[in-house]
C-alpha cells in the first residue's frame, strides 16, 4: 500500500492547469487520467465502457445496495432503467441511510434501525439465487427505503412512488422560496470569480460527498450565490424520489457552471445539504452536444437534483442555493469557451438568475402524502 500521507491534496485540487493536478500533488499522471480529458463529450470512447446502455444484456438477478449519502447514482438509474424492460430479471434495491459502503455515523445518527448487515442481505439473495433456498426473497417489494426523519424502512414497489405528488418549489424575489409562481420580478445578479470559487464543505481527502456540513456561513458570507428560503413549515413534509431544478439563467462568458443545492434549514439555522447538481451550460442540450453560449443571452438549464428520502418536519425550512461553482467538488469553469482542463485563463463573469413569469425558475420535488 502507498504511503500518501504527504500528498499535497489542497494544493493539487487549486492548481491549474487540472489535468495537471496530479503533478501538482506528488503522483504521476495514469493513461486514463489524459484519455479522460481527451474525451470531455459524450463519445465513442464513453459509448464502448457505458454500463448504463447495456442493461438490457443483464440476465441474472440482481441486488442493489447503497445509501442516501452515498454517489451511487447508478444503483437507482440502473433499477429505473431495468424496471422498464420487458423480460428483465428481478432487481432489489436497498437504500439506507449511509455514505459510502456502509454507515460509520460521519453523516449523523439515524437511530437504532439504521444500520443493517449487508453481508445477510447478500447471503440470502445468494441462497435464493444460486442455492434454490425458498426464504421469500422472490416475492418481497423490489424496494427497501430507509426514510430519513422517520429513521425506519419502507417497502415500495416502484420509484418514483405511484403517490407521489410532484410539486415545484419557485424561486422568488427577496429570497423566497414557494410554491406560487412568479409574475413580474427582477433577476437575481451575483459576480463568479473562478480565482475564488463557491466552496462545497467536504474534507479533500475523505470519498464521501455527504457529511452533513453547516452550510450557514456559505450562504450568508458569499456574495457569489444566491439563496431562495421557505418560511417554517406547517407540518410535517416528506420528500421521497428524485429531484430536479429548471434554471432560466444569463451569463456574460461563453460558458459557466450553474450549481444547485437543495438544503434543510433547522431551527436554530443550520443549513444542511439534502442533495446537489451541477449544469455545465455547453452541455445544455446532452453531453454528445455541447455548444458555447452567446454572452448574455437567456438559456433554460434542466439540472438533475439526484433524490433523497427524507422528512422534513414542521417548523424546519427549505433552501435552494444557486452558484456557479461547488469546488473541489466539481472543477472550477472558467468561463471562456476554452478546454477547462487544460487551460489556466479565466474570465471574472456577472450571473443572473431569471424567475419571472416568463421564465419560471424552480426545483420539482416529489412530496409523498402523509
Amino acid at each position: 500500500m502507498s504511503d500518501i500521507s504527504n500528498v499535497k491534496d489542497v494544493e493539487a485540487f487549486a492548481h491549474l492547469p487540472v489535468i495537471a493536478a496530479a503533478e501538482s500533488a506528488g503522483c504521476g499522471r495514469p493513461q486514463y487520467w489524459n484519455d479522460w480529458f481527451d474525451h470531455q463529450k459524450d463519445d465513442a470512447y464513453w459509448r464502448a465502457l457505458s454500463i448504463e446502455r447495456r442493461l438490457d444484456r443483464v440476465k441474472v438477478p440482481v441486488l442493489g445496495i447503497a445509501g442516501w449519502h452515498d454517489d451511487a447514482r447508478g444503483t437507482i438509474r440502473n433499477y429505473e432503467i431495468m424496471s422498464r424492460l420487458p423480460g428483465a430479471p428481478p432487481y432489489h434495491v436497498v437504500m439506507d441511510a449511509s455514505a459510502h459502503k456502509g454507515i460509520d455515523y460521519v453523516n449523523g445518527y439515524f437511530g437504532p434501525q439504521a444500520r443493517i448487515d449487508r453481508r445477510e442481505l447478500q447471503l440470502r439473495w445468494m441462497d435464493h439465487y444460486l442455492k434454490g433456498i425458498d426464504n421469500g426473497v422472490d416475492v418481497e417489494a423490489p424496494l427497501d427505503i430507509f426514510v430519513i426523519g422517520d429513521n425506519t424502512w419502507r417497502k415500495e414497489r416502484e420509484w418514483p412512488l405511484a403517490r407521489t405528488v410532484w410539486t415545484n418549489f419557485y424561486l422568488r424575489q427577496n429570497g423566497r422560496l414557494e410554491t406560487t409562481a412568479p409574475g413580474n420580478e427582477p433577476a437575481d445578479k451575483y459576480t463568479y470569480d473562478p480565482g475564488n470559487p463557491t466552496p462545497f464543505l467536504v474534507n479533500s481527502r475523505e470519498l464521501e460527498l455527504s457529511l452533513n456540513e453547516d452550510y450557514r456561513t456559505v450562504d450568508s458570507e458569499r456574495k457569489d450565490l444566491v439563496t431562495y428560503t421557505m418560511p417554517p413549515l406547517a407540518k410535517d413534509i416528506e420528500i421521497t424520489g428524485p429531484m430536479t431544478a429548471t434554471l432560466w439563467a444569463a451569463t456574460e462568458g461563453k460558458d459557466t457552471d450553474w450549481n444547485v443545492m437543495l438544503q434543510h434549514v433547522y431551527p436554530d439555522g443550520r443549513a444542511e445539504r439534502i442533495q446537489d447538481g451541477v449544469m455545465r451550460a455547453r452541455f445544455r442540450d446532452g453531453f454528445d452536444r455541447p455548444a458555447l453560449l452567446t454572452p448574455g443571452r437567456v438559456y433554460k438549464y434542466d439540472i438533475d437534483l439526484w433524490f433523497t428520502s427524507r422528512v422534513i418536519p414542521a417548523g424546519h425550512r427549505l433552501r435552494v442555493v444557486v452558484a456557479s461553482a461547488a469546488f473541489p467538488k466539481y472543477d472550477r469553469n472558467l468561463n471562456t469557451g476554452g478546454d477547462n482542463e487544460r487551460d489556466t485563463r479565466y474570465v471574472v463573469v456577472r450571473q443572473r438568475i431569471l424567475h419571472d413569469k416568463a421564465h419560471p425558475s424552480f426545483v420539482r420535488l416529489p412530496i409523498i402524502p402523509r
